[in-house]
């Protein structure tokens, strides 16, 4: 896939941070880089490593409050599992917890 015709970079963690999640087909893509960035072969998987690295940015950010890069990594953290959760609404896979 060319990320360039879509507008995004060629970069794939930049290409995930651009993209923007408003409705299935873009959710589906979406979730087909993070999958790919943390290597995981189910949504369930990555839902649960970018869980645990929200997690992790957040104690690194509470422990270590002066370093900007905490900072900014765990907002890029919560970022990133809002628009992992928003995906998997989107394609359906919490819809049986929202029943």
């Amino acid at each position: 896939m060319n990320m360039n015709e879509l507008g995004l970079s060629n970069n794939i963690e930049e290409a995930a941070q651009m993209l923007v999640v408003e409705n299935k087909e873009s959710a589906k893509m979406y979730l087909e880089i993070q999958m790919s960035i943390y290597g995981v072969p189910t949504t369930e998987v990555l839902l649960s490593k970018v869980e645990i690295r929200n997690t992790m940015a957040k104690k690194n950010f509470e422990m270590m409050q002066e370093i900007p890069n905490f900072k900014e990594n765990a907002a890029n953290a919560d970022k990133e599992l809002e628009k992992t959760k928003l995906s998997l609404s989107y394609t359906g896979h919490f819809e049986s917890e929202n029943k």
